[in-house]
């Protein structure tokens, strides 16, 4: 997703002269001074004021933050307390394989769905128990795969979907701390990207562990039981709401099934074009995403290791490039995400 944001301040300043047909204020007597003084200005006098918002500081607010996480029914009894169990000796890859077709809006009509051929990313994980009931997650970026057909326009285009994962994630080595109910805290590679990067990289393993990781309530909670975890962060060039709303289908032993539903809004605002010609302003004018469906969770991994997610993506977005002109675009991508591990 490259797209994001806008919002401009401008301000006016106005000081007004004389209204109506009331007579000049009388001069006789007075000296030059003192007439300028009373005279009315000749032209209402109007100070507008454009500051550019993009050279304002940036936000001292260090993203993601968690807004809330609350029980909105803690389920039948029998309940207890839900936490994870870690497990020292589980190496795991776990694979997210996406299915999507993608559509545009252009001269006010939308596009036939083009077809995007399957692509897969994922991680390695080695979860080490920790004092307290915590772990230090280690994760390294798997090998991103297109599954190529025989359509190579189809092929192109999951190519250029990967193009953010390959970059700053792909072979990369990192960890990062978890609480006993799955919550991340901030990720370090071991082998960091370079310093221009690395700030986005650290983003997109937030990111999409925030969206796909389900993060586990305090309270004690039974079968049937419902929490809302909302979060504040940034997804690729665009800070985005968070709503995400788990409910507890079975909590077997060895496996929790959880049906999920994460929605991320994001809103008019400006962001950085990276890799487009110097001037250019990028506009956010809104983002929608929704992954819902049922997922299955080991007790010792807070990452699905199966189960499979509709998803739906819509952007609304303006580019404007020095003396090429502003573009818009309206697009939409709909499919599925499956969970697996191996």
């Amino acid at each position: 997703m490259k797209a994001a944001c806008a919002g401009a301040v401008i301000v006016a300043l106005a000081a007004c002269g004389r209204a109506g047909s009331a007579p000049d204020p009388p001069t006789a007597g007075l000296d030059d001074q003192d007439a300028r003084a009373i005279a009315p200005a000749s032209t209402p006098q109007v100070k507008i004021l454009r500051p550019d918002i993009r050279s304002l500081p940036a936000p001292t607010i260090a993203l993601p933050v968690r807004e809330s996480i609350r029980v909105i029914d803690a389920g039948a009894a029998p309940r207890a307390p839900l936490r994870y169990r870690w497990d020292a000796s589980a190496n795991r890859e776990v694979v997210v394989e996406a299915r999507l077709t993608s559509r545009r809006l252009a001269d006010g009509a939308w596009s036939a769905p083009m077809p995007i051929a399957p692509i897969r990313e994922g991680f390695g994980l080695i979860t080490q128990p920790l004092a307290g009931g915590g772990a230090r997650l280690s994760f390294r970026g798997a090998v991103a795969e297109v599954v190529a057909g025989k359509d190579a326009a189809a092929a192109a285009r999951a190519t250029e979907y990967l193009a953010t994962y390959r970059a700053l994630l792909e072979h990369r080595r990192g960890d990062a701390p978890l609480d006993d109910r799955g919550q991340l805290g901030a990720p370090a590679f071991a082998d960091a990207p370079p310093a221009s990067s690395n700030d986005r990289a650290v983003d997109e393993v937030t990111q999409r562990w925030l969206e796909a990781a389900v993060p586990l309530p305090e309270p004690a909670i039974g079968k049937g039981a419902r929490w809302r975890v909302v979060t504040a962060l940034r997804a690729g060039a665009a800070v985005v709401k968070q709503t995400a709303d788990y409910a507890l289908v079975e909590a077997r032993p060895d496996r929790w099934i959880i049906d999920v539903d994460v929605r991320r809004i994001g809103e008019d605002q400006l962001v950085d074009a990276p890799g487009m010609p110097t001037g250019t302003v990028a506009e956010l004018i809104a983002l929608f995403r929704e992954n819902r469906g049922r997922v299955e969770l080991s007790p010792s991994l807070p990452w699905p290791i199966a189960g499979t997610l509709t998803t739906e993506l819509r952007v609304h977005a303006k580019l404007g490039v020095p003396d090429v002109g502003v573009r818009e675009d309206l697009s939409e991508d709909t499919g599925t995400l499956t969970f697996s591990t191996r």
